[in-house]
This record gives C-alpha cells, structure tokens and sequence, in this order.
C-alpha cells in the first residue's frame, strides 16, 4: 500500500475526475507532445504546449535505488489540458511507498501550473515557454509552499533532431537557516524520432539540481527514456536514469514508466 488516510484522498479526487472528465468528452486525438517532465524523463520537458481543446491524462509507477536510505516507489498521476492556444494547464500530484521520507516536492502534495509558448522557432531562435508552478502542502509531513519559475527552449538541429534547455529557480515559503531561500535547477537534452520506427521517439538529458541544504553539493545525473505511440490517443513511455555526483543519498539508479491518454474537448 503506498499511503492511507487523509494523504491519499486529494491524489483520489484528483484520479477521479480525471477519469470522469476523460469519459464524458469528445472523441480522442494524438497527443503529440513529446517531453513533459517525469514523463519519460524526469527532468527536461519541451517548449511546446498541448494543442487547444486537447488535454492528456499521464499515470504511471516509478521506482528509485538509494546509496544510504530506503530505496522507494511512487505513483505519478498528471492532468493537463490547452484552454487556450500556446497556452497549457496541469495538476498532478505523487504518491510514494515511503510518504515519510523528505522528498522536494513531498509525497500527496498537490502541484498545479501555468504554462505560456511565446511562438515558433525561427531559423536563428528556438522556441521559448515559460511555466509558474504552485505546490502546496497536501502531502504527508509537508508545510512549505513551493513556487517554481521555469523557463524554456527547444530547437530544431535538423533531421527532426530536437534540441531542449531547461532552467528554473524554486522558492519555499518556509525555510530554516540552513536553506536556501531559493534553488535553480538545469537539465539539457534532446529527442528524435526513429525513421524506421515512426512511432517511437528516444530522448535524453543531462540534470544538475541544486540542494536545499546549504553546503550540500549539486545532484547530477543523467537519463534516457522512449516514448511509443500504441494508439492515436494511447502513448507507452519508459525512462532509466542516475544520480552520479552529490550528496551521500541520492539515487544509485531511477527507473519510470506508464501511459498517457489524449483526448479533445469540444472543437478545437
């Protein structure tokens, strides 16, 4: 069992009325975004929103070896949806088999987003989005609020090569005095589509984030995932990954996966 009383019950809700709002729309389309973190990797995401009217429920279950603690599971859950064009929404929230644990952000925390494509790359700029992230403390032992800014960019090298740099900065609304008030992280990567496997995209990245703890080195690693389109509206992603360099508890070895279901609301 991954959690029980009043942490499961705001991950229920949200799994509910996912799954109620997925059957009573209109019929499915291709989702065709490529890279949305966790998905299938964990921390680089693409400049490009979901189209409008067109949403995207993400499930799956992912597991992590530890050097120095309890190696741990978790089950991700992500609702997005494009209200409007160049624009994207999301909700998601994770469950863990070990809520106690101090993870950023805490297990059962609820974490809602804004994202904004600000227009396609041009021969010399990439595309550019930037997203504002709110995490409150629904979750298990957690009372900070967690703002997250994050920026964007994704550029086309040629031959349906894409190229993706992400960088953020967190803030906490809590802090004791051996935190940082705020912490950046950065992850560059890329993805491309295999030409004899049409459906099938292969992505990887490189991640550096910075520690909360003051004086605590920089988490770094690096992952790679697939992403395979089964149906139109019906994606199977994987992703493995590791934590080479920071502190003494970080992750020997990270692995992900789970389905993603597009559907369209009205006309778009």
């Amino acid at each position: 069992m991954i959690q029980s009383g009043a942490t499961m019950r705001p991950a229920l809700r949200l799994v509910v009325a996912a799954l109620s709002l997925w059957t009573f729309v209109g019929p499915a389309v291709a989702q065709d975004k490529t890279l949305t973190e966790g998905r299938p990797l964990t921390r680089l995401g693409d400049a490009f929103p979901i189209g409008l009217g067109e949403g995207a429920l993400l499930a799956g279950v992912g597991a992590s070896l530890q050097r120095a603690s309890a190696d741990r599971g978790a089950l991700p859950i992500l609702f997005l949806y494009g209200p409007f064009r160049n624009v994207q929404l999301g909700l998601g929230t994770t469950l863990s088999s070990h809520p106690h644990d101090v993870d950023d952000p805490h297990a059962g925390d609820l974490t809602g987003s804004a994202r904004v494509n600000f227009g396609r790359e041009t021969v010399a700029l990439p595309s550019f989005a930037a997203a504002l992230s709110v995490t409150i403390p629904t979750g298990v032992d957690a009372k900070e609020t967690i703002y997250e800014l994050k920026g964007y960019a994704s550029k086309t090298l040629g031959f349906s090569l894409y190229s993706h740099l992400n960088a953020s900065v967190d803030f906490a609304d809590r802090l004791d005095g051996k935190e940082h008030q705020g912490r950046y992280k950065l992850a560059v990567g890329a993805n491309y589509p295999l030409p004899e496997f049409a459906p099938l995209v292969i992505a990887g990245d490189v991640f550096s984030d910075q520690s909360w703890r003051a004086g605590q080195p920089n988490t770094t690693g690096i992952e790679a995932g697939v992403r395979y389109r089964l149906r139109p509206n019906l994606y199977w992603d994987a992703g493995v990954g590791t934590e080479f360099a920071g502190p003494r508890d970080r992750a020997v070895l990270f692995i992900t996966t789970g389905v993603t279901f597009g559907f369209t609301i009205g006309r778009r």
